[in-house]
Order: structure tokens, then sequence, then C-alpha cells
């Protein structure tokens, strides 16, 4: 009965650090996602101000 618990114990223990290491790499895709479309805004920010200017 407590080997069970303990068997238990650290397969729940293994999967919430899956988990939490799955959590972290989407934050950094996320992250990286972002940046990418805040450049990709300034730089459309730049062409329309080009356009206008000219």
């Amino acid at each position: 009965m407590i080997t069970d618990l303990e068997n238990q114990k650290v397969n729940l223990r293994d999967t919430l650090l899956r988990i939490s290491g799955a959590i972290q790499v989407i934050e950094e895709l996320l992250a990286e996602t972002n940046m990418a479309g805040e450049n990709q805004a300034q730089s459309l920010d730049k062409d329309a101000v080009t356009l206008l200017t000219n």
C-alpha cells in the first residue's frame, strides 16, 4: 500500500515537472512570436509613413 502511494507520488511529481517544462517552452515561443509581430508592425508603420511622406 505505501509502496503504491510512493510510486504514485513519484509519477505525479514527474508529470508535474513535464507539464511545467512544457508551459515554459510555450511561454518562450509566445514571447518570440510577440517580438516578431511587434517588429513586423513597426516595419509596416515605417512603410506607411514613407508612403504618406513621399
